[in-house]
């Protein structure tokens, strides 16, 4: 009998192990790809600098919408590419706007749309 218990501790640890090897590999892995993709896009940052100089204008209106430092960037760029740029800049918010000022963001994105500047009917509309 002692032999048999030793064996199940024994596969229980061993088994133990093997999980936490699986989910180390597994955290490992996840990582790996995550670092692979952020290194792929900044590879191509500088390509995608050389491809927008050939880009022309853009015709419709385009909304930018930026937190203290992305807004200030926004008005500097933006209406380099877009004939009808409308640039906001949120005070005390930082990168990511839709989630430190939702409700100013979703009155900027109601106005845009609504005041007639987007005059693409809805999507199944008759023309």
């Amino acid at each position: 009998m002692l032999i048999v218990s030793n064996l199940i501790h024994h596969y229980e640890k061993h088994e133990s192990q093997t999980i936490k090897n699986k989910e180390l590999t597994k955290k490992k892995l996840i990582l790996a790809v995550s670092i692979r993709a952020s290194n792929g896009w900044y590879q191509s940052f500088t390509q995608d600098i050389e491809d927008n100089t050939t880009y022309g204008m853009l015709e419709m209106p385009v909304l930018g919408i930026g937190g203290n430092i992305g807004g200030k960037t926004l008005k500097m760029s933006l209406p380099q590419k877009a004939k009808n740029a409308k640039v906001v800049e949120l005070a005390d918010c930082g990168h990511f706007v839709l989630e430190e000022k939702p409700e100013e963001v979703l009155d900027l994105m109601v106005d845009f749309l609504g005041n007639g500047l987007c005059t693409q009917p809805a999507y199944g509309e008759n023309l």
